[in-house]
């Protein structure tokens, strides 16, 4: 049966209710949760218990490009579920009619994550499950959606790397007084982008982004070193997430230009930076000079997100 995440459900003749410690159910990577569990036998007959057990199960979803050798490729979902820890509820082996139990385990969340993930092709869910194994009636399913904040400390090389420009086209770029290489929710990111002129360009306005990257490498099935497969096509994503725009004129040799900005970072942000095999999540920081009929000027500048609190 599908598993309910209001923290109860009914079925078999078993009404299951869940609640979890801490109660706003958000958590930091490498937390412990408590799960509480009660169960109330409602048909007229004995509820033999073969298993009872706590689950913790993170579902990961992501998006890929499907090949067709006879058309164009295809857009396509793999969806993973995997159990990544569980306690068993102990001295659970029957109820009567009317009976109810209750007791609590534990779980633990892995220090690595990854944090609960709300991308446009790459989605992480947490939730806990209870689990009881019926004989001779269908299992027993309820549950609760968990939040997992996560630090992204697998991701922090992001926040010391160097800053990347393309098509300079006489334009030099530089970030200053920037207030944070990591973006948390609700913390405004500030600073100053430099513009200067080493030749005439003919600029119309300049835009500094806030940007979140999605990377998938490849679909599933997909592996070893030779010609690609059907389900090796790997897709991408790039939301704007904040943006300032500066209207500017053209620059003369010389000249240069200071944008200040205040980007606005979403309460709560949508995913952490991430990187798991195939999967890769990013945060940058751009800035564009906007060139009428040709390449762009831009500097990025690559940031953590984090979901948890900083300490």
């Amino acid at each position: 049966m599908p598993t309910s995440l209001s923290g109860s459900a009914t079925a078999s003749g078993l009404n299951l209710t869940v609640e979890l410690d801490p109660r706003d159910r958000a958590v930091a990577a490498g937390a412990a949760v408590v799960v509480r569990v009660r169960a109330t036998e409602t048909e007229d007959s004995v509820a033999i218990i073969d298993d009872a057990a706590v689950e913790l199960v993170r579902t990961l979803t992501y998006a890929y490009r499907r090949a067709n050798a006879y058309g164009p490729s295809s857009n396509a979902i793999e969806r993973v579920v995997t159990v990544i820890d569980r306690s068993p509820l102990d001295g659970v082996a029957g109820l009567a009619p009317g009976e109810v139990i209750e007791r609590a385990a534990v779980v633990k969340v892995p220090v690595d994550g990854p944090g609960t993930t709300a991308g446009r092709i790459i989605q992480v869910a947490w939730s806990v499950h209870v689990r009881f194994v019926l004989a001779g009636r269908p299992d027993a399913i309820a549950g609760r959606a968990l939040v997992v904040r996560s630090p992204a400390e697998e991701c922090a090389d992001d926040g010391r790397t160097e800053p990347v420009e393309a098509a300079r086209r006489g334009v030099d770029m530089s970030f200053r007084e920037l207030s944070a290489r990591t973006v948390r929710s609700g913390v405004p990111l500030t600073g100053t982008l430099h513009i200067a002129a080493e030749r005439s360009v003919p600029a119309r306005m300049v835009r500094v982004e806030l940007v979140l990257r999605e990377e998938v490498e490849r679909g599933p099935g997909a592996g070893g070193n030779g010609p690609r497969g059907a389900a090796e096509d790997g897709q991408e994503s790039q939301t704007v997430v904040a943006r300032t725009v500066v209207a500017c004129r053209p620059f003369a040799p010389g000249q240069w230009l200071d944008v200040p900005f205040t980007l606005e970072v979403p309460t709560p942000l949508p995913a952490p930076s991430l990187r798991l095999p195939g999967l890769r999540i990013r945060w940058e920081l751009r800035g564009v000079v906007d060139l009428p009929l040709r390449l762009d000027p831009r500097l990025t500048l690559g940031l953590v997100g984090a979901t948890t609190a900083p300490e």
